[in-house]
């Protein structure tokens, strides 16, 4: 996702705790049932073409893609890591704003609550709400929410100084606060690349190292926090591990889940 586009969307990734969206789209549109369980949306290498997975269905190749249906305990991630991804929610009501989780060992904590929507990695994602393409930071109007988590900046590394990209990403912290008064913003770090990739590109993890200073210096410790990622997945050298990734800059979708506990574990309950 890059920086200019973010700014007219307003997040780079969103997590929404509950959302509510009215019918706009023709009956004889192939959906996807949010009742029927989780639903994941990655992109495939076709453009215009989803890959959806729900339960034992994995992967599924598809286009126009629309959720639908009505949830308590279902959730959404559109995962952008591969590709931009073009979803649909049509009469979708998902709330699991007050789901409490536990992390099922007896003596872990207790999560406040789910997220409906997760928005997740570095491409794009086109949301279209009631027959309407809206923008997330449009999205984020829709409702107010407890929590905003936003990650970008990875795209960026070729262009701008440290300065003018932290003077960037405080405009678009002020987009969101406008958007979202009284939610808690977390700055995620820009993830590291591998050894290889810094070594051999402009993907070095010195001027994401200079970046991430930079943002951090943005966090007030009050209402917006900056949470570093990187020791989640760096080798000894301060690296992405190379047997983490595939292309040296993207972590594989399998480690999401040490990505999902941190916040858990780091994320403020205002």
């Amino acid at each position: 996702m890059r920086l200019k586009s973010a700014l007219r969307r307003g997040v780079a990734a969103a997590v929404i705790a509950g959302i509510v969206v009215s019918s706009g789209i023709p009956a004889y549109a192939a959906r996807w049932d949010i009742a029927d369980g989780d639903i994941t949306v990655r992109a495939d290498e076709a453009e215009g073409t989803n890959r959806v997975s729900q339960g034992k269905n994995v992967d599924v190749k598809d286009t126009d893609t629309v959720i639908t249906g009505k949830s308590e305990e279902h959730t959404v991630t559109i995962d952008t890591s591969e590709g931009n991804v073009d979803v649909t929610f049509d009469d979708l009501k998902i709330d699991v704003s007050g789901k409490a989780e536990v992390d099922g060992s007896g003596d872990g904590s207790t999560r406040e609550s789910n997220a409906a929507v997760t928005v997740q990695g570095d491409h794009d994602a086109t949301i279209e709400l009631d027959g309407k393409k809206v923008t997330l930071a449009e999205a984020l109007g829709t409702r107010q929410f407890g929590k905003v988590y936003i990650l970008l900046g990875i795209n960026e590394i070729g262009a701008y100084t440290a300065a003018d990209w932290a003077a960037q990403y405080k405009s678009l912290l002020d987009l969101v606060r406008e958007k979202q008064p009284d939610a808690v913003i977390f700055i995620q770090s820009i993830f590291h690349t591998t050894q290889k990739k810094s070594d051999s590109s402009y993907f070095k993890n010195e001027v994401i190292n200079e970046r991430n200073a930079a943002i951090a210096q943005l966090a007030d410790g009050k209402t917006i926090f900056y949470l570093d990622l990187n020791p989640l997945f760096d080798d000894e050298n301060g690296a992405l591990r190379a047997d983490y990734s595939g292309d040296g800059v993207h972590v594989r979708a399998p480690y999401y889940v040490q990505w999902r506990d941190h916040l858990y574990q780091f994320g403020v309950v205002k």
